[in-house]
């Protein structure tokens, strides 16, 4: 998936102000990867973050597709 952090946002809705709250996150630390992502590997800390905080809400990545579950 081209740019995974955008493709959540847009399934949960939220804006990179709630998914850095919910990644314990500054925005600009989102903004930062969700730019960063189309065009490289997202590793580390901050990857990390956005992936539990989308797996919380029941949105999981794996390689070239999306699975959303309701997490309610």
């Amino acid at each position: 998936m081209k740019n995974f952090i955008r493709t959540g946002r847009a399934a949960a809705g939220w804006t990179q102000a709630e998914l850095a709250r919910r990644a314990c996150l500054h925005p600009k630390t989102i903004a930062y990867w969700e730019v960063r992502a189309a065009t490289h590997v997202a590793r580390g800390y901050g990857p990390e973050q956005i992936r539990r905080a989308f797996a919380d809400a029941g949105i999981t990545f794996e390689p070239g597709s999306m699975r959303i579950v309701d997490a309610q």
